[in-house]
């Protein structure tokens, strides 16, 4: 904001809302020649500013007045590959903390010949799971990505072996973008 000498930071509650005083709080008045019209945009519009850290810029809105935020997402975090032997039940691996994270994906690389049965889970508590994305093959020596359709706080990558007795290698990645 700009006080009429200076910019001013705009204050925010803790989830980075702009905070704005409720319309209760009272509000004292000092003023000379006070002025007193039905306001206009053109006289009276009121800019609002965001500081980047080095300049302050003025916030966009979109035809409808709702403001515009541009998020370009460069950060990259991943889980180290885990190689596993699949066995006839499904087992859970790789569960992750994907509340902060905007888009992630399990890859499975299969080294072995036999095929393997995939399904990622997701989570409230990293306790109760669920099958978001249900059965995906992958076939010997062949590669398959993972994405998820729903979100929850915690997701993990489940495996097993797509014949019984007949177990595999995978070698499996989580990856994402922060």
């Amino acid at each position: 904001g700009y006080d009429g000498a200076n910019y001013q930071s705009l204050r925010t509650d803790s989830g980075g809302n702009v905070y704005i005083r409720s319309i209760s709080d009272s509000v004292t008045v000092t003023a000379t020649d006070l002025d007193v019209r039905n306001l206009t945009f053109a006289q009276d519009g009121v800019a609002a500013f965001g500081f980047d850290g080095t300049n302050y810029q003025r916030l966009t809105t979109d035809t409808s007045g709702n403001v515009q935020i541009k998020h370009q997402s460069r950060n990259f975090t991943e889980n180290s590959s885990t190689s596993v032997l699949t066995g006839n039940s499904f087992t859970g691996i790789l569960p992750t903390d994907v509340s902060s994270v905007g888009k992630y994906t399990f890859f499975v690389k299969n080294t072995s010949t036999n095929s393997a049965d995939l399904r990622l889970e997701i989570s409230p508590n990293s306790t109760d799971w669920y099958v978001d994305v249900t059965t995906v093959a992958v076939d010997g020596n062949t590669s398959e990505v993972v994405t998820p359709n729903r979100f929850l706080r915690y997701a993990r990558l489940s495996y097993k072996s797509t014949t019984t007795d007949a177990s595999t290698t995978l070698d499996l990645f989580y990856q994402a973008q922060v």
